[in-house]
């Protein structure tokens, strides 16, 4: 009697597991797809296109297409209230007030997608510029100009905004400076990111103005011997 009392018994606890297994399974079952949707969420808000992420940053109201730049003939006058002339002044002469370092670096994200060739480079963070800039020694700065452009550039840093007339661009970028690299017969393929300052009083489209730049991101890509030279 009492082998059988023991015999229910187990096959009752064992009943019960069995169910309890079940349960798990059955459970996994219905969160497996709640938690697919959660990822594909997160998914589709990550790939939300820039220009959806930005419609809300007031430097870029009004622009509707900021790759319009790459137009040879785009070259709007100053005093021409419109689109094109509101970009062609973002690019020359830089913000046109005060705005956060996040906004900066968005609207320069956006930029970058406009160039085949800046769109397969990583994205631009807020953390990288800072660090960038906190790499940089004011002390070892001889020149007057030269140590205020280091102090404002920190000041941006640690403050996270981006003065009137400061601006981030890249290589062969919007403002289509570039610059040569390589010696010894080699051209040095590069891709870098610059802070603009001082735009507002030394536009990119006046001729023997100073220029206040410096590197964020220096990216060496790839070399080559220059043909002819020695």
């Amino acid at each position: 009697m009492n082998l059988i009392n023991k015999l229910i018994k187990n096959l009752i606890g064992f009943k019960f597991w069995v169910v309890g297994i079940c349960l798990l399974v059955l459970s996994g079952c219905t969160l497996s797809p709640l938690s697919e949707q959660s990822v594909s969420a997160q998914s589709n808000q990550t790939n939300l296109s820039l220009t959806d992420k930005q419609q809300d940053i007031e430097v870029l109201r009004g622009i509707t297409n900021l790759c319009i730049y790459q137009n040879p003939s785009f070259n709007p006058g100053r005093e021409e209230k419109n689109a094109d002339s509101r970009l062609y002044s973002l690019i020359k002469a830089g913000y046109p007030n005060e705005i956060s370092l996040g906004e900066a670096v968005a609207v320069f994200n956006r930029f970058t997608q406009c160039d085949d060739r800046s769109k397969t480079q990583p994205l631009l963070s807020v953390e990288e510029f800072k660090a960038a800039i906190r790499d940089w020694n004011c002390a070892e700065e001889k020149d007057v100009d030269d140590k205020k452009f280091c102090a404002d550039a920190w000041k941006i840093a640690e403050t996270g905004k981006m003065p009137k007339g400061s601006f981030l661009d890249f290589d062969r970028g919007t403002g289509g400076t570039s610059r040569v690299r390589g010696y010894k017969g080699y051209y040095v393929n590069t891709w870098e990111i610059s802070l603009y300052l001082q735009l507002d009083k030394y536009r990119r489209d006046l001729k023997d103005v100073p220029e206040f730049t410096r590197s964020i991101r220096l990216k060496y890509i790839s070399s080559e011997q220059i043909k002819d030279v020695q």
